[in-house]
């Protein structure tokens, strides 16, 4: 009788990959991204903020943990209590300067600064050449 511990790494991978998705794989955690991964870090692969998670998947919206890196989306949010299904909190208003373009808002570069392709009140900046 083959007991469970003696069958084929092999095996088991596939089995695993095969029921389970998300599965990870033999090279999962090695740092190299193969095609069946969507990220690997190596040993800094967790399921914490802003890292590649444990089964080589990139972080989304939606796993219960705040990733708020620009690589990673810039969730406020994830899946708290007042929580948009985006990531994102509802803000009581628009606030221009912020980096994040709301309704009301034409453009947002995170910055007050005019005359650099989005002004300080939210708006695209418009050029005209003087005659």
């Amino acid at each position: 009788m083959r007991r469970w511990n003696a069958v084929p790494a092999v095996l088991v991978l596939a089995l695993c990959a095969w029921l389970l998705p998300g599965c990870p794989t033999e090279d999962c955690g090695d740092g190299v991204a193969d095609p069946n991964e969507e990220c690997d870090d190596g040993a800094q692969n967790a399921n914490q903020p802003n890292r590649c998670r444990v089964y080589c998947e990139v972080p989304i919206c939606g796993d219960n943990i705040v990733d708020d890196a620009p690589t990673y989306g810039c969730e406020q949010c994830d899946g708290t209590a007042g929580c948009q299904t985006d990531c994102r909190t509802m803000p009581a208003s628009a606030t221009c300067g912020d980096g994040v373009v709301d309704a009301g808002e034409d453009c947002d570069d995170g910055n007050m600064t005019n005359r650099d392709g989005c002004e300080s009140n939210c708006t695209v900046t418009t050029m005209a050449c003087l005659k």
